[in-house]
């Protein structure tokens, strides 16, 4: 799941990684969900392509 905000937060809770900015990131962060944290969509491409499906 991607996300940024405290709206994104319900599904955050029920996948197996968040890729997160902003609030959702602090929320995950409190909550020790699983997440990568994120500035642009080609962090998360680079995270992918080195085989990354977890935080």
């Amino acid at each position: 799941m991607i996300g940024d905000s405290i709206t994104d937060f319900a599904g955050a809770k029920l996948v197996d990684l968040v890729y997160s900015r902003s609030h959702l990131t602090e929320r995950c962060r409190e909550l020790g969900l699983p997440h990568v944290p994120f500035e642009t969509f080609h962090d998360i491409i680079r995270h992918l392509n080195e085989g990354g499906f977890e935080a």
